[in-house]
Protein backbone atom coordinates (compact mmCIF):
# COMPACT_ATOMS: atom_id res chain seq x y z
CA UNK A 1 0.00 0.00 0.00
CA UNK A 2 1.43 3.60 -0.77
CA UNK A 3 0.00 6.70 0.92
CA UNK A 4 0.12 9.81 -0.53
CA UNK A 5 -0.93 13.57 0.68
CA UNK A 6 -3.70 15.38 -2.11
CA UNK A 7 -0.72 16.72 -4.14
CA UNK A 8 -0.17 13.36 -5.02
CA UNK A 9 3.35 13.91 -2.71
CA UNK A 10 4.28 10.08 -1.71
CA UNK A 11 4.32 9.92 2.10
CA UNK A 12 4.91 6.51 2.95
CA UNK A 13 4.48 2.83 1.91
CA UNK A 14 3.50 -0.42 3.61
CA UNK A 15 3.49 -4.24 3.28
CA UNK A 16 5.33 -6.93 1.14
CA UNK A 17 3.80 -10.87 -0.31
CA UNK A 18 3.06 -13.43 1.83
CA UNK A 19 -0.11 -14.46 4.16
CA UNK A 20 1.57 -13.33 7.41
CA UNK A 21 -0.36 -10.13 9.76
CA UNK A 22 0.54 -6.90 7.38
CA UNK A 23 1.64 -8.90 4.05
CA UNK A 24 -0.73 -9.15 1.35
CA UNK A 25 -1.23 -12.87 -0.91
CA UNK A 26 -3.26 -11.68 -4.30
CA UNK A 27 -5.76 -9.56 -5.36
CA UNK A 28 -6.07 -6.67 -2.90
CA UNK A 29 -9.56 -5.66 -3.64
CA UNK A 30 -11.14 -2.84 -1.63
CA UNK A 31 -9.98 0.12 0.98
CA UNK A 32 -11.61 2.08 3.13
CA UNK A 33 -11.09 4.77 5.93
CA UNK A 34 -12.42 5.33 9.36
CA UNK A 35 -13.57 8.23 11.37
CA UNK A 36 -10.42 7.74 13.22
CA UNK A 37 -7.85 7.30 9.81
CA UNK A 38 -7.62 3.72 10.40
CA UNK A 39 -7.43 1.83 7.00
CA UNK A 40 -8.92 -1.70 6.55
CA UNK A 41 -8.01 -3.91 3.33
CA UNK A 42 -9.17 -6.51 1.85
CA UNK A 43 -7.60 -9.57 0.34
CA UNK A 44 -9.24 -13.07 -1.09
CA UNK A 45 -10.69 -14.25 1.96
CA UNK A 46 -9.87 -11.65 4.89
CA UNK A 47 -9.11 -8.06 5.70
CA UNK A 48 -6.92 -6.43 7.30
CA UNK A 49 -6.87 -3.16 9.69
CA UNK A 50 -4.10 -1.01 10.18
CA UNK A 51 -3.34 2.52 11.60
CA UNK A 52 -2.55 5.93 9.43
CA UNK A 53 1.34 4.52 9.53
CA UNK A 54 0.79 1.32 8.43
CA UNK A 55 1.02 -0.54 11.47
CA UNK A 56 -1.08 -3.23 11.90
CA UNK A 57 -4.14 -3.56 14.02
CA UNK A 58 -6.11 -7.20 13.35
CA UNK A 59 -7.08 -9.09 10.68
CA UNK A 60 -10.78 -11.39 9.97
CA UNK A 61 -12.03 -13.40 7.71
CA UNK A 62 -11.52 -17.21 6.00
CA UNK A 63 -12.53 -18.44 2.28
CA UNK A 64 -15.53 -19.94 2.33
CA UNK A 65 -19.38 -18.85 2.11
CA UNK A 66 -20.24 -18.44 5.95
CA UNK A 67 -20.86 -15.57 8.06
CA UNK A 68 -17.30 -13.20 8.55
CA UNK A 69 -16.09 -15.51 5.31
CA UNK A 70 -15.40 -14.08 1.75
CA UNK A 71 -14.54 -15.19 -1.70
CA UNK A 72 -13.48 -12.43 -4.04
CA UNK A 73 -13.90 -9.01 -2.15
CA UNK A 74 -14.33 -5.90 -4.20
CA UNK A 75 -14.97 -3.24 -2.49
CA UNK A 76 -15.27 -1.85 1.20
CA UNK A 77 -17.36 1.20 2.83
CA UNK A 78 -17.73 2.77 6.10
CA UNK A 79 -20.73 4.26 7.65
CA UNK A 80 -20.80 7.09 10.46
CA UNK A 81 -20.69 4.45 13.39
CA UNK A 82 -17.42 3.12 11.18
CA UNK A 83 -19.28 -0.20 10.44
CA UNK A 84 -17.87 -1.66 7.03
CA UNK A 85 -19.96 -2.62 4.40
CA UNK A 86 -18.07 -5.70 2.57
CA UNK A 87 -18.79 -6.45 -1.31
CA UNK A 88 -18.79 -10.77 -0.88
CA UNK A 89 -18.60 -10.73 -4.62
CA UNK A 90 -18.83 -14.20 -5.73
CA UNK A 91 -21.18 -15.34 -2.45
CA UNK A 92 -23.60 -12.36 -4.19
CA UNK A 93 -24.12 -10.34 -1.46
CA UNK A 94 -22.93 -7.76 1.29
CA UNK A 95 -21.62 -8.47 4.78
CA UNK A 96 -21.91 -6.14 7.54
CA UNK A 97 -19.19 -5.78 10.25
CA UNK A 98 -18.58 -3.47 13.29
CA UNK A 99 -14.66 -1.77 13.21
CA UNK A 100 -13.50 -4.72 15.34
CA UNK A 101 -14.67 -7.31 12.94
CA UNK A 102 -17.44 -8.77 14.73
CA UNK A 103 -20.61 -9.96 12.25
CA UNK A 104 -23.32 -7.96 12.27
CA UNK A 105 -25.52 -9.37 9.08
CA UNK A 106 -25.43 -10.16 5.69
CA UNK A 107 -27.98 -9.35 3.16
CA UNK A 108 -28.39 -10.75 -0.99
CA UNK A 109 -28.94 -14.30 -2.94
CA UNK A 110 -28.09 -14.64 -6.61
CA UNK A 111 -30.54 -13.33 -9.03
CA UNK A 112 -32.18 -10.87 -10.60
CA UNK A 113 -34.52 -9.20 -8.61
CA UNK A 114 -34.74 -6.88 -6.02
CA UNK A 115 -31.92 -7.39 -3.09
CA UNK A 116 -30.08 -9.55 -4.95
CA UNK A 117 -26.91 -9.60 -6.90
CA UNK A 118 -25.06 -11.46 -9.76
CA UNK A 119 -21.63 -9.81 -8.68
CA UNK A 120 -21.37 -7.00 -6.18
CA UNK A 121 -18.40 -4.61 -7.30
CA UNK A 122 -18.84 -1.26 -6.12
CA UNK A 123 -20.67 0.30 -2.38
CA UNK A 124 -20.48 3.39 -1.39
CA UNK A 125 -22.65 4.47 1.95
CA UNK A 126 -24.41 8.18 1.81
CA UNK A 127 -24.74 10.83 4.99
CA UNK A 128 -27.82 8.62 6.07
CA UNK A 129 -26.16 5.34 6.02
CA UNK A 130 -27.89 4.25 3.07
CA UNK A 131 -25.63 1.65 0.98
CA UNK A 132 -25.39 1.60 -2.44
CA UNK A 133 -24.41 -1.14 -4.51
CA UNK A 134 -23.45 -1.52 -7.97
CA UNK A 135 -24.29 -4.63 -10.02
CA UNK A 136 -22.00 -4.55 -13.02
CA UNK A 137 -23.47 -8.48 -14.48
CA UNK A 138 -26.58 -8.25 -13.27
CA UNK A 139 -28.26 -5.83 -16.42
CA UNK A 140 -25.78 -2.84 -14.98
CA UNK A 141 -27.39 -1.59 -11.94
CA UNK A 142 -27.17 0.15 -8.98
CA UNK A 143 -29.84 -0.96 -5.81
CA UNK A 144 -29.99 1.31 -2.80
CA UNK A 145 -30.47 -0.11 0.77
CA UNK A 146 -30.92 1.01 4.52
CA UNK A 147 -28.20 0.41 6.73
CA UNK A 148 -30.07 -2.69 7.60
CA UNK A 149 -29.29 -4.71 3.77
CA UNK A 150 -33.95 -3.70 3.37
CA UNK A 151 -34.32 -2.32 -0.07
CA UNK A 152 -35.03 0.58 -0.77
CA UNK A 153 -34.79 1.45 -4.64
CA UNK A 154 -32.82 1.04 -7.84
CA UNK A 155 -31.20 3.98 -9.17
CA UNK A 156 -29.46 3.43 -12.35
CA UNK A 157 -29.97 0.58 -15.03
CA UNK A 158 -27.79 0.51 -17.96
CA UNK A 159 -29.17 -2.22 -20.38
CA UNK A 160 -26.52 -4.14 -22.57
CA UNK A 161 -23.65 -2.45 -20.41
CA UNK A 162 -21.58 -3.03 -17.14
CA UNK A 163 -20.84 -0.78 -14.33
CA UNK A 164 -18.23 -0.92 -11.73
CA UNK A 165 -17.26 2.71 -9.79
CA UNK A 166 -19.92 4.49 -7.54
CA UNK A 167 -19.23 7.77 -5.29
CA UNK A 168 -21.21 9.84 -3.19
CA UNK A 169 -20.80 13.06 -2.39
CA UNK A 170 -21.13 15.35 0.64
CA UNK A 171 -25.05 16.42 -0.81
CA UNK A 172 -25.03 12.86 -1.27
CA UNK A 173 -25.20 12.88 -5.21
CA UNK A 174 -24.57 9.11 -6.50
CA UNK A 175 -21.46 9.18 -9.27
CA UNK A 176 -21.80 5.85 -11.52
CA UNK A 177 -19.34 5.09 -14.13
CA UNK A 178 -19.98 2.88 -16.59
CA UNK A 179 -17.97 0.37 -19.20
CA UNK A 180 -19.09 3.34 -21.89
CA UNK A 181 -16.80 4.94 -19.87
CA UNK A 182 -19.46 7.87 -19.12
CA UNK A 183 -19.98 9.22 -15.82
CA UNK A 184 -23.10 9.62 -14.56
CA UNK A 185 -24.96 11.82 -11.44
CA UNK A 186 -28.25 11.03 -9.57
CA UNK A 187 -29.92 12.35 -6.66
CA UNK A 188 -30.60 10.24 -3.81
CA UNK A 189 -34.21 9.51 -4.73
CA UNK A 190 -32.45 8.11 -8.24
CA UNK A 191 -33.11 10.86 -10.36
CA UNK A 192 -30.83 11.17 -13.22
CA UNK A 193 -29.09 14.97 -12.80
CA UNK A 194 -26.76 15.23 -15.76
CA UNK A 195 -23.67 13.19 -16.97
CA UNK A 196 -20.15 14.43 -16.43
CA UNK A 197 -16.97 15.32 -18.07
CA UNK A 198 -13.61 16.11 -17.91
CA UNK A 199 -12.89 19.68 -18.32
CA UNK A 200 -11.92 18.95 -21.90
CA UNK A 201 -15.17 17.49 -22.91
CA UNK A 202 -13.55 13.84 -22.75
CA UNK A 203 -14.94 11.05 -20.74
CA UNK A 204 -13.58 8.73 -18.62
CA UNK A 205 -12.21 6.44 -20.41
CA UNK A 206 -10.44 3.19 -18.20
CA UNK A 207 -11.77 4.12 -14.79
CA UNK A 208 -12.86 1.46 -12.74
CA UNK A 209 -12.70 3.51 -9.16
CA UNK A 210 -14.13 6.33 -7.84
CA UNK A 211 -14.23 8.25 -4.95
CA UNK A 212 -14.62 11.30 -2.97
CA UNK A 213 -11.87 13.12 -0.30
CA UNK A 214 -13.61 15.59 2.78
CA UNK A 215 -12.70 18.61 0.63
CA UNK A 216 -15.37 17.19 -2.10
CA UNK A 217 -12.42 16.60 -4.48
CA UNK A 218 -12.90 13.07 -6.92
CA UNK A 219 -9.92 11.09 -7.47
CA UNK A 220 -10.40 8.07 -9.93
CA UNK A 221 -8.11 5.42 -10.65
CA UNK A 222 -8.22 2.64 -13.33
CA UNK A 223 -5.17 -0.10 -13.16
CA UNK A 224 -7.41 -2.50 -13.42
CA UNK A 225 -7.85 -1.52 -17.25
CA UNK A 226 -3.62 -0.37 -17.64
CA UNK A 227 -3.72 2.76 -17.35
CA UNK A 228 -1.86 2.54 -13.97
CA UNK A 229 -2.66 6.47 -12.41
CA UNK A 230 -5.05 8.18 -10.17
CA UNK A 231 -6.63 11.09 -11.31
CA UNK A 232 -7.97 14.03 -9.49
CA UNK A 233 -10.73 16.33 -10.34
CA UNK A 234 -12.22 19.43 -9.13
Amino acid sequence: IQKFDSNGNFILKWGSQGSADGQFNGYMGGIAVDSSNNVYLAEPGRIQKFDSNGNFILKWGSAGSGNGQFNVIYDIAVDSADNLYITDTTNHRIQKFDSNGNFILKWGSQGHGNGQFYDTFGIAVDSADNVYVSDPVNGGIVQKFDSNGNYLIKITEYPGKSIYGIAVDSADNVYVLGTDNSLKIFDTNGNFLHDLKKSDGSSFHSQSIIDFDSSGTMFAYGATWGNHQIQKFV
